[in-house]
């Protein structure tokens, strides 16, 4: 199985570059010069001009966003796939259930600090690393917006 590779940076100026697999041997690049990263088991088209031409161009990826870090918070990462190729869908189905084998599955809340209210899920997936962060006083935060998550350490 060929597995295929993209980088693209969505700001100041939308770029994407295909990648082999050993520039990622080292771990995901810095998530400030990398905003998505895709994988793909079909060649990459890589002339796509914006992130939703690239989706279109390149249908059946699996899509890892890397979150942010500084001092301060930990940014979530996200990881998803839409895809109607069946090929694809298994392999990525195995890759997500082999990424939740490495994670913690324990209990998160979810605190939104501007209507000052707490939510509380089932059960949410962490590594060991954000739960390290977690103790330590960093702040764990969604993807996107202001909602904050707490990991029960």
């Amino acid at each position: 199985m060929d597995l295929h590779v993209a980088l693209e940076s969505f700001a100041p100026e939308y770029r994407v570059e295909t990648v082999g697999l050993e520039r990622l041997s080292a771990g995901l690049p810095d998530s400030r010069e990398v905003d998505r990263l895709s994988l793909s088991l079909h060649s990459i088209d890589s002339s796509a001009v914006s992130s939703f031409d690239f989706m279109q161009r390149n249908p059946d990826v699996l899509v890892i966003s890397p979150g942010s870090r500084s001092e301060d918070f930990l940014r979530e990462s996200d990881m998803a796939v839409m895809t109607d190729d069946a090929s694809s869908l298994a392999t990525w189905k195995t890759v997500m259930k082999k990424a939740r084998g490495l994670m913690i599955r324990g209990n998160v809340s979810i605190f939104n600090p501007v209507l000052d209210m707490q939510g509380y899920p089932k059960k949410g997936y962490y590594s060991a690393a954000a739960r390290e962060l977690a103790k330590s006083g960093t702040r764990m935060l969604a993807s996107a917006g202001w909602n904050e998550y707490k990991i029960d350490c």
